[in-house]
């Protein structure tokens, strides 16, 4: 009976130890399981955090870029417009260099042109001294320099160009030598 009853004793011990390491064994995993859920919504809490903070980088990188792509069409938009302007510029300029070319052909159309034998002394050449443009002459054996504006037995030196060796001479009489050395 002692047997029997200790039997039941050890029996109710062991049952209650296993009851006890069952609870205990059912806290752990309950404590790890909350640990776990905590570590999620703690994670979700970080992804949600940065999720926020990335999508406001992005509004305001989307609305930077909005805004520099405006800033950008109105600069281009100016620079069209100038661009438009230059070219009128230009088409002005190129019209009035054509009517001035044009003018001076007539002009010269009109110039009576003699030979470069009629001139009563010899070109050598057309120099820059001082950036001034010189045609270089020889009269009876004497090499003189002048410069435009100047006159020599009756001509005059109207043009000068060193870079072509252009010269250009009118006398009294509204004639004219052009030289080209």
């Amino acid at each position: 009976m002692i047997a029997l009853t200790l039997m039941v004793v050890i029996a109710l011990i062991g049952f209650t130890l296993h009851q006890q390491h069952k609870k205990s064994l059912e806290n752990a995993k309950n404590q790890r399981a909350e640990m776990i859920l905590q570590k999620v919504s703690d994670l979700n809490a970080k992804l949600d955090n940065l999720t926020n903070h990335y999508k406001k980088e992005q509004e305001l990188l989307l609305s930077n870029m909005d805004k520099s792509i405006k800033e950008n069409k109105s600069s281009m938009s100016k620079l069209l417009h100038s661009s438009d302007r230059v070219s009128e510029e230009i088409q002005d300029l190129k019209n009035n260099i054509q009517e001035k070319i044009n003018h001076i052909k007539k002009d010269d159309e009109h110039k009576q042109y003699l030979t470069v034998h009629d001139l009563p002394f010899n070109v050598n050449a057309v120099d820059v001294i001082a950036g001034q443009q010189y045609v270089s002459i020889t009269s009876n054996e004497l090499t003189l320099p002048l410069a435009i504006g100047d006159n020599m037995s009756g001509w005059r030196l109207i043009a000068a160009d060193f870079e072509s060796g252009f010269a250009e001479f009118m006398n009294v009489k509204h004639q004219y030598v052009k030289v080209i050395l």
